[in-house]
């Protein structure tokens, strides 16, 4: 199987390919359609900044041209409507981004203080929102340049089209979550992108993260489309051999992109560790315990070795190496959860081999069908250093100080309610977790003080107990992210008198 073209790539948004690692700071801008004529040439102009999956430049010496700064964008389901795409097309989309995050939070556990009524971005209770630009720089200057520049493209739609919230953050050299734990370690690699041709147990099928590609069931993911006579200009391509009759493929280079904005209570995280840790001589919690109990809430240490190769105390030398922190599997060495707790969070979010009732080769192909590709940057100040807690240098007597911190997260994947929200709501939010009782996720779970965490041991085994939510979203959206092609049709396809619907025979 052929790796993507440079024509592919040139269509594909680089975000759905590319993490960009030297773009630490961050700026999500949520915006607003006003006037759908005048959304029309602003699409326009941001189909020309947009930043492509495109290969970089190789310099004389070997290293890449990487760029100052990159550029995504993505659209909500209203902001399609309100483009003026035809109900037929608009019903072509997935029912869960049709209803938008807000109708799934019962689904996805946003209850009491994460409910959407509290959120900042997203909810009933705020603006709606329509598309939303994501702007990575390398540093504060790029960023605020690139701002600029995005803002004096608004300000001359006239109105057309308005910001309405911004969010913004950035990504410490450490590269630590502010829980003090290495973050963005488990990417899957995309199959077709450079060097990874064919799909594997560590390389997932296209499908499961571009539309107009074969998914992990072999299957082309469910991509929405226009009837034929909304595109007259023959802009978009057909579906994959020969699809829908009389229909255009609206989603092929594209995906869908998740956007949570979620406050970490680091003061609380650490209290429910030193609540269950060993004691000291004078009664205080032993940090030493409170670390080693933190990472198997986890199921990494803080530098990011995996407890699966490392169950005894950290490795930093393997937490910083690619090639060995994410290439494990647990049937072999820890089918029992004694070094990584069957409950831990990236035994949840990605159960690898691990499934009960499923042989390991079935469960790794499950566990690659619910993928997701995150993105995500830190927002508000450091309660205490998070690099202190690698050095062992938590203080016992931690307090919350009133102020909110935690990490804007993107996840990408091509459906929403396979990837994101099953992971989400079937393996983080419940109790009863392949073959654990009572054990939601300790890290993103949405527990309430009555849950409790389970640690396999050899002979006793060990519990966390009266486990409070840690993790509480403050906004949230559902994203299409088009093509470069789509994202020219729609801008064009804004300035005409829409074309009456048809439905394909």
């Amino acid at each position: 199987m052929a790796e993507f073209t440079d024509e592919d790539l040139k269509d594909i948004q680089g975000t759905i390919l590319s993490g960009y690692g030297h773009l630490r700071y961050a700026s999500y801008l949520f915006v607003q359609f006003a006037d759908a004529a005048a959304a029309g040439p602003w699409l326009d102009r941001v189909a020309a900044e947009v930043t492509t999956a495109a290969r970089w430049e190789v310099l004389p010496d070997g290293s890449k041209c990487k760029p100052p700064s990159a550029l995504s964008f993505g659209l909500t389901f209203a902001g399609l409507r309100k483009l003026g795409l035809p109900e037929d097309a608009l019903n072509t989309f997935e029912p869960e981004f049709i209803g938008g995050i807000v109708s799934r939070a019962r689904v996805l556990g946003d209850s009491g203080e994460s409910a959407p009524d509290h959120w900042e971005v997203g909810g009933p209770g705020t603006p709606e929102v329509h598309a939303l630009l994501v702007l990575n720089s390398r540093d504060e200057e790029s960023l605020d340049r690139g701002r600029a520049g995005l803002r004096t493209t608004l300000r001359e739609t006239d109105g057309g089209v308005n910001e309405v919230n911004e969010q913004h953050g950035h990504r410490p050299h450490s590269s630590k979550e502010p829980f003090g734990f290495l973050d963005g370690i488990s990417q899957p690699f995309v199959e077709r992108s450079r060097g990874h041709p064919e799909p594997n147990q560590w390389v997932v099928q296209t499908g499961e993260f571009v539309l107009g590609y074969l998914n992990g069931y072999n299957e082309y993911a469910l991509s929405p489309g226009v009837p034929a006579p909304c595109d007259p200009g023959d802009v978009l391509a057909p579906f994959p051999e020969g699809g829908v009759a009389g229909w255009k493929d609206l989603g092929r280079h594209g995906s869908f992109m998740v956007y949570r904005k979620l406050a970490q209570d680091v003061a609380g995280f650490w209290g429910t560790m030193a609540a269950n840790a060993a004691r000291e001589a004078d009664g205080s919690p032993d940090v030493q315990d409170m670390i080693k109990l933190a990472a198997k809430c986890v199921g990494r240490w803080p530098s990011g070795a995996p407890l699966t190769l490392a169950p005894q105390h950290d490795d930093p030398a393997l937490g910083q190496d690619a090639s060995r922190n994410n290439r494990f599997f647990y049937q072999a060495t820890d089918i029992a959860g004694f070094g990584c707790p069957i409950g831990a969070h990236i035994r949840r979010a990605n159960p690898r081999d691990s499934r009960i009732y499923e042989d390991p080769q079935e469960a790794i192909l499950t566990s690659n069908r619910h993928r997701i590709l995150r993105r995500s940057v830190s927002f508000g100040r450091d309660l205490f250093p998070r690099e202190d807690v690698g050095l062992g240098r938590i203080p016992r007597d931690l307090r919350d100080d009133g102020e909110e911190r935690g990490i804007h997260l993107i996840a990408i994947n091509a459906s929403i309610r396979r990837q994101f929200e099953l992971i989400q709501a079937t393996w983080a939010n419940p109790g009863s977790f392949n073959g654990l009782f009572d054990n939601k996720d300790t890290v993103i779970g949405d527990n309430d003080g009555t849950g409790q965490m389970t640690l396999q041991t050899p002979f006793v085994r060990r519990t966390l107990l009266n486990v409070n939510r840690l993790v509480r979203v403050r906004g949230g959206g559902y994203f299409f992210v088009p093509s470069l092609t789509a994202l020219r049709f729609l801008g064009d396809f804004s300035l005409r008198r829409p074309v009456a619907s048809h439905r394909g025979g």
